[in-house]
């Protein structure tokens, strides 16, 4: 409960600590909230290795996240009227930062990545944020 996938299946190898740690921050998600399921992009291919795309994604260290929108499930930016930077500044702070072990989390809304400083901004992550885990 609390997510659903938006990459290929081929695309969503992880590390047993990332895939259960991210599991239970998006099931305390649905709990909490009535508000729209964490998309999950690309994580890795299922023996690592390079995947296109991708400068990392190599480990199962690495996972996408799509932005909260304010109305339904789906992809948004962070430029569009459907995206909302205050639940998406929860989902990271209050459920995927402390049920993950992240080491950084590259993000473009300057609303998120000024005051938290393992939030980056970094080119490409206006549609979704990019977790790592240690």
């Amino acid at each position: 409960p609390g997510w659903y996938c938006y990459s290929p299946s081929d695309r969503r190898w992880g590390r047993p600590g990332l895939v259960y740690d991210f599991m239970a921050a998006a099931q305390d998600w649905a709990a909490a909230y009535d508000w729209p399921a964490i998309g999950v992009g690309d994580i890795s291919l299922k023996y690592g290795g390079e995947i296109s795309g991708h400068a990392s994604h190599e480990l199962g260290v690495d996972v996408d996240i799509r932005p909260v929108r304010n109305d339904t499930i789906g992809s948004t930016t962070i430029y569009s009227s459907t995206y909302s930077s205050e639940r998406t500044k929860i989902l990271i702070t209050q459920y995927i930062k402390p049920h993950l072990d992240v080491k950084v989390i590259f993000f473009n809304d300057p609303a998120i990545n000024n005051p938290l400083s393992y939030v980056q901004y970094w080119d490409n992550h206006d549609n979704h944020f990019h977790v790592r885990v240690y």
